[in-house]
């Protein structure tokens, strides 16, 4: 499978989870690289969501997948592979989804390009795989301390501020999940401030 060297029309994306980090830092790397590769950039994409949903569903999600389609972008850069997701399944998807239609992805902080001289690269392609794995067991890991944290905590009678509401419980949970803080509130209507208290709170656990 072939991709046209000449094209070089190349979208960045950027992501973080919550509202306190910033895309600033991948977003000037990137660039760097973007004008070592000698690609022009048609589009920067920031977004801050959480890395448990896939791409496509994400709200910019839609508007890449169009671009890569219509080929008006055949590179995308970001500047680790966990900024895609976090789920190997879904990643997996959309590394097919970019072989299908010849876009090559450039992962930063590991060096990695999809294509290599206008063909798959092979070990590229298992080193994301092992990469995304590795994402999904970190994300998995924090979970498991985060509502291992909660039951000992329960065990202890310990109170998590308003956490026995149903929507502090529903909080609980999409912490523990790994949701980012902005889908936590739009899902319960707990302003930031409990929300980050809960957080705290889990941490001391």
């Amino acid at each position: 499978m072939m991709i046209e060297e000449n094209m070089t029309n190349s979208l960045i994306y950027t992501r973080v989870s919550t509202s306190d980090q910033k895309t600033e830092r991948q977003l000037n790397e990137l660039l760097d690289l973007t004008k070592r590769d000698n690609s022009k950039v048609s589009l920067i994409i920031r977004e801050k969501i959480s890395g448990t949903k896939p791409l496509f569903s994400r709200k910019e999600g839609s508007k890449i997948e169009e671009m890569v389609i219509s080929g008006k972008i055949n590179s995308i850069y970001v500047h680790e592979i966990s900024r895609l997701g976090r789920n190997v399944a879904d990643v997996a998807n959309t590394i097919e989804f970019l072989i299908k239609h010849k876009c090559n992805l450039r992962v930063m902080d590991a060096g990695l390009s999809l294509f290599r001289d206008g063909e798959i690269d092979i070990a590229a392609r298992m080193v994301i795989n092992v990469l995304v794995s590795l994402a999904q067991n970190e994300r998995d890991l924090l979970s498991q301390r985060t509502k291992s944290g909660l039951r000992v905590a329960k065990l202890k009678g310990k109170k998590l501020g308003r956490a026995k509401t149903a929507s502090g419980e529903m909080a609980e949970k999409m912490i523990s999940d790994g949701d980012s803080v902005t889908e936590i509130v739009s899902k319960t209507g707990l302003d930031k401030s409990h929300i980050y208290r809960i957080k705290r709170k889990i941490s001391k656990l």
